[in-house]
């Protein structure tokens, strides 16, 4: 059922289903299933500066996460607003990023959100743009080799 802007209540659930494929294939490092949440020219960017400017570069750049021995992304507040094939989305996350240093267990947690731009392509939602903004952090990450 649409309402007077044109979203339906399954825009919205298939923009969630998106957000949590996404998470769930960054913290199972399924670069495949990751890559299909995302359009070829996707522009990902982190704390205002640009990560990745294509889908092949963000993959590549992602498995990174590896140096962590587990990541566990929590989604929480989820806000889409659609507009034809195109929708703008605001997801709340809690990135916990779970490593060994110096031979101690530590955490790097995130209080995060996704700004997403999304599109529809033959009836399905992707990201074109993800944008994070962090707005705090508790602990220090690792170094990213692929960050270059």
């Amino acid at each position: 059922m649409a309402d007077q802007h044109g979203e339906t209540l399954q825009d919205k659930q298939d923009i969630r289903d998106l957000v949590y494929t996404y998470s769930h294939a960054a913290d199972r490092r399924d670069y495949q299933l990751l890559a299909t949440c995302c359009t070829p020219d996707l522009v990902f960017v982190i704390a205002g500066a640009t990560y990745a400017a294509n889908r092949d570069q963000f993959i590549y750049k992602v498995q990174g996460i590896e140096r962590y021995h587990t990541t566990f992304h929590f989604n929480a507040n989820h806000l889409a607003q659609i507009h034809g094939d195109t929708a703008t989305a605001e997801t709340y996350t809690l990135a916990h990023h779970f490593y060994t240093q110096e031979g101690r267990d530590a955490l790097w947690l995130l209080g995060l959100r996704y700004l997403d731009t999304l599109v529809r392509e033959d009836r399905r939602w992707l990201f074109k743009r993800r944008e994070v903004v962090i707005d705090w952090e508790q602990g220090k990450g690792l170094t990213n080799p692929r960050h270059g």
